[in-house]
């Protein structure tokens, strides 16, 4: 084994710079090297090395954290199976606000407005909040089963998907249920807006549909998964990313429904997906890791090490920063430098 340098007291711009300097010579880190909150990982057993540096753990829920949004450029919300939902300061990394009101797990989040909040739960209601005065404004019984996603649409509009197999249209400034799409035949796990009339949904089903949220028709379904369809993510205007049971990611067409490459290399569920920039695609898995891609070349950049149970959410904060929530009960804010 080769000499070790001693990086503890490097700031992050030092040590991303050694980076730079020293990424095509593996003699100087021919191994993994661990820093209290600091770490370089090795990727793909290759020469090329990311520096990754794990920031903050938020601790405080009681439960998974099975959502994030984000609120503001210091301040996030985030879902738990312990029935709560909590707004964090990210400069102090303490919680400032709790919501109660849920009978059971927040499994979906979804900023409205400034200040309006849309929750969804395993209790089958979805609650409006105001965040800052944490009143809960309304509640919403419209399903007849678990409450899992929740997306903003437009003119005050937003869509939820169920495990009863529907999508509804609601107008949350007066409540009113205005459509509901029918055609999945199990739980619809993950919903997306596509473009102004047009949203895309994953299910149970093994199925992923495309729809006209305007009129309530189903466009297209595309068909090729063989577990279920848990995550969905839009690449750009012609390509769609699917995270399944089968422990990959699939990249499909969005005009044909064909299937353009898959990806592997988690080893249980993708759980989520996000894009982070116009190559790099971020997925969470059960495995508790959070890997780094180039869906355009279709390659694993880099995989985060850090939770110690399965990864639920993952959200961008900017242009370096991203966070997840986990089984683990924790939230993770990590900076990727390189990428």
């Amino acid at each position: 084994m080769g000499n070790l340098i001693n990086f503890k007291r490097f700031t992050k711009k030092s040590l991303y710079l050694l980076y730079t300097l020293i990424k095509d010579q593996p003699e100087f880190l021919n191994n993994f090297l661990t820093i209290k909150n600091k770490k370089i990982m090795h990727c793909n057993n290759k020469v090329n090395l990311k520096l990754m540096i794990e920031e903050k753990t938020l601790t405080g829920h009681e439960g998974a954290v099975y959502c994030l949004i984000k609120i503001g450029e210091n301040k996030i919300i985030s879902g738990s199976r312990d029935f709560l939902i909590k707004v964090w300061e990210l400069a102090s990394g303490t919680c400032i606000k709790t919501l109660i009101g849920h009978k059971s797990s927040v499994f979906c989040l979804s900023k409205l407005s400034n200040t309006l909040i849309a929750s969804g739960s395993h209790d089958e209601t979805i609650k409006l909040w105001d965040y800052n005065s944490e009143e809960c404004l309304k509640t919403l019984s419209g399903h007849c089963s678990v409450v899992r996603c929740l997306i903003k649409l437009n003119n005050n509009q937003m869509a939820s998907g169920s495990d009863d197999t529907t999508i509804k249209i609601t107008n949350y400034l007066n409540g009113k249920y205005l459509k509901t799409l029918c055609g999945h035949i199990d739980i619809v796990w993950y919903i997306i807006k596509v473009n102004d009339c047009q949203l895309a949904s994953g299910s149970q089903d093994l199925s992923i549909k495309i729809w006209d949220f305007t009129n309530g028709n189903c466009l297209r379904t595309f068909k090729g998964h063989d577990c279920p369809v848990i995550s969905l993510l839009k690449l750009n205007e012609t390509q769609l990313a699917t995270g399944s049971w089968n422990y990959s990611i699939t990249i499909w067409n969005l005009n044909t429904g064909d299937c353009v490459k898959k990806l592997n290399g988690h080893n249980f569920f993708i759980t989520c997906l996000i894009k982070f920039n116009c190559k790099i695609m971020i997925s969470g898995s059960e495995d508790k890791l959070i890997k780094v891609w180039d869906f355009i070349k279709g390659k694993c950049l880099l995989t985060l090490h850090g939770h110690t149970n399965n990864v639920w959410c993952v959200i961008k904060m900017n242009e370096k920063q991203i966070m997840s929530g986990s089984q683990d009960l924790t939230i993770q804010i990590w900076d990727l430098y390189g990428i």
